[in-house]
């Protein structure tokens, strides 16, 4: 168990990597029609296995052929598994055929895809063959579906720092093999989970995060680049088909258990709270302060804190307004229950809150 808030780079590397990857790449493919998405592969030498590592965000963008490109190489095809057949028609199935992609997040072959790609069995076109994963993971929170493949010296993209991604940056997916540039237009409540105004759950993601324009069905589970070729995240089905995208900073959090072949956990803290800048707050005197406010609803029979819980062990009340999480501020877009979900099960987090006017600090073990 782990119960550092965020896995860095090297945490990732001393979990997860052996020293090298032994042996070759598969052989060369054989050439393919000109009408299929299979691309042939070279000969490759062993490689130190790579993690997409957190990269700063760039001022001087990539030119978009350069992005293009690093998406074709990162973007690993998903088509619909066929009972039977041969070989030689595999090989040629074309890119209308595509039914979603899998980002690469590792060269040794773990991926990252939306639970919506999986709604019927698939393979991964990788390296002019189609193979099927041979172990995933599901992170119930995102409904990203991370898979593990048989592959070495894959291509890899740094990640994003998402938690600061401004509305309005470019950023660019793939859509059945054709090269989409759309701009980030801000996290809004989601229509499928909390409705504007409802109490949120500290458990429970309640923002989706959304391109200002619709991708089609066949974009489900490409990676998302900024202008400087990171990956900020993966397409997921919003309110408008292809609309939204799961950030990596509700990713990130996880990746060091994956790595290590188990399950996603994340911490639980078991409370409703509402932000203070929503809409239902104003004119109640809390002006400019940001926050979240321990908030119960007696019309749906939801208490402010779980009988139990982490939340009620340490002593979280109604009304109290929490403040910030390890002195990291619910200001500037910070949600509650993303700031969670980055600890580990277990994991102690001091909350400074404001009670009856009084600021104080508590310490909580999350569930």
């Amino acid at each position: 168990m782990f119960s550092s808030k965020r896995p860095s780079y090297s945490d990732l590397v001393r979990m997860t990597l052996v020293p090298v990857v032994l042996g070759l790449a598969a052989g060369v493919a054989g050439a393919l029609t000109a009408e299929s998405y299979l691309a042939a592969e070279s000969f490759r030498e062993p490689a130190p296995i790579q993690i997409g590592r957190p990269s700063v965000s760039v001022t001087q963008p990539l030119p978009e052929t350069e992005i293009a490109e690093r998406l074709d190489r990162v973007n690993v095809p998903l088509y619909a598994r066929r009972a039977a057949g041969s070989d030689v028609a595999d090989r040629a199935r074309s890119v209308s055929e595509i039914v979603g992609y899998a980002a690469v997040l590792t060269s040794d072959g773990w991926l990252a895809t939306h639970q919506s790609v999986l709604a019927s069995p698939v393979m991964l076109a990788v390296g002019g063959r189609l193979i099927e994963p041979e172990a995933q993971a599901v992170d119930a929170r995102t409904g990203i579906v991370f898979l593990k493949i048989d592959a070495s010296a894959l291509d890899v993209s740094g990640f994003e720092d998402t938690d600061v991604l401004p509305p309005g940056t470019r950023l660019f997916a793939s859509d059945g093999g054709l090269f989409v540039q759309a701009a980030y237009a801000g996290a809004a409540p989601s229509e499928r989970k909390v409705p504007s105004g409802a109490l949120h759950h500290s458990d429970r993601f309640s923002r989706a995060f959304r391109f200002d324009r619709p991708l089609g069905d066949a974009s489900a589970g490409s990676a998302v680049l900024t202008v400087g070729g990171n990956l900020a995240g993966i397409v997921a089905p919003g309110a408008s088909g292809g609309d939204a995208f799961v950030p990596m900073h509700l990713i990130r959090p996880v990746l060091a258990a994956v790595f290590r072949g188990q399950e996603p956990a994340r911490a639980a803290l078991g409370l409703h709270y509402l932000p203070l800048g929503e809409t239902v707050m104003t004119g109640q005197g809390f002006g400019d302060l940001a926050g979240a406010r321990v908030t119960a609803s007696r019309t749906l029979g939801l208490p402010a804190t779980r009988a139990g819980s982490a939340a009620t062990r340490a002593g979280l009340l109604e009304g109290d307004i929490i403040l910030a999480v390890d002195e990291v501020e619910l200001s500037g877009g910070r949600d509650l229950a993303e700031l969670i979900a980055e600890y580990a099960p277990g994991a102690k987090a001091r909350f400074d809150i404001l009670r009856a006017g009084e600021r104080r600090s508590l310490e909580v073990t999350f569930d």
